[in-house]
């Protein structure tokens, strides 16, 4: 897990804003990231779930290489690699109840 400074203990991520920080802190040049696409919509990485969807989303990460795997239609688990061209942007992951991928829920 991405973390800003060491611990014992591991924990996820649960927030766009924190990821960010986490990613920037850490100065990343290059993230790995997987996440699952949603089922309705555009099947777009920036609306992906989670930790994809957060660094797809930000106009500093840049793919350089995916791959999926397609789970029970019309799912699927995508894996990514970007290379980040600078910071990434926690202020532009809305507000704090904003769904993963910086979209409002529903």
């Amino acid at each position: 897990w991405a973390q800003p400074r060491p611990t014992h203990a591991s924990q996820p991520i649960t927030t766009c804003r924190r990821w960010r920080q986490a990613v920037d802190q850490g100065r990343y040049r290059y993230v790995q990231v997987s996440g699952t696409l949603p089922a309705a919509g555009p099947r777009t990485l920036a609306r992906a779930s989670s930790y994809l969807g957060w660094t797809a989303s930000d106009p500093a990460a840049e793919l350089v290489a995916s791959a999926g795997v397609r789970l029970h239609p019309p799912r699927a688990v995508v894996f990514a690699l970007f290379r980040l061209r600078g910071p990434l942007d926690p202020a532009g992951c809305g507000s704090p109840t904003t769904a993963p991928g910086g979209h409002a829920p529903g």
